[in-house]
């Protein structure tokens, strides 16, 4: 199954977080310009291959300035990531391990900031340890609860750009 493709806010929180698969940028770029987006830089990085890295990290924040998206700050880009997380998840495209790991690198890489932890789906963060213990709640009952974080952080996603 092929990955979701980003939106450009969600990209910008993953270069944000040190996060970004350099390499599926031109890819993401390509699918942005499909999408209506457009700039000189834009169609350059969507222009370059995955194996150009060096070039790729050069042109990626003017080419998100095309797309009217600037790098946030890393506390900042908590809420993007893991909007785009959750809806990876409830897709079909993200397992529940995988996104708890991706959970921890979020949390982690904005040094555990209120603005992340504070997130509807960060309250599911720690459920790994209750999971990998074999205490608490059943693996029913977690994998339920990563569920109901992600449409939570949806939720809260979609009422905070009203």
């Amino acid at each position: 199954m092929p990955a979701e493709i980003p939106t450009p806010a969600a990209a910008a929180a993953w270069i944000a977080l040190d996060l970004s698969p350099t390499g599926d940028l031109p890819l993401w770029a390509a699918h942005w310009l499909a999408d209506g987006e457009d700039g000189e830089h834009l169609r350059h990085l969507a222009g370059l291959s995955r194996s150009e890295p060096r070039e790729i990290r050069d042109v990626r924040e003017a080419a998100l300035a095309d797309c009217r998206t600037p790098i946030p700050a890393a506390p900042d880009a908590a809420e993007a990531a893991c909007t785009h997380l959750a809806r990876l998840f409830l897709n079909g495209h993200l397992s529940e391990r995988g996104l708890l790991n991706d959970l921890h690198a979020i949390i982690f890489r904005t040094d555990y900031a209120e603005s992340a932890t504070s997130l509807p789906l960060a309250q599911v963060w720690m459920l790994d340890e209750e999971w990998d213990g074999g205490w608490g709640r059943t693996e029913a009952q977690i994998k339920e609860a990563i569920r109901a974080a992600c449409r939570s952080q949806l939720d809260h996603s979609a009422g905070s750009r009203r």
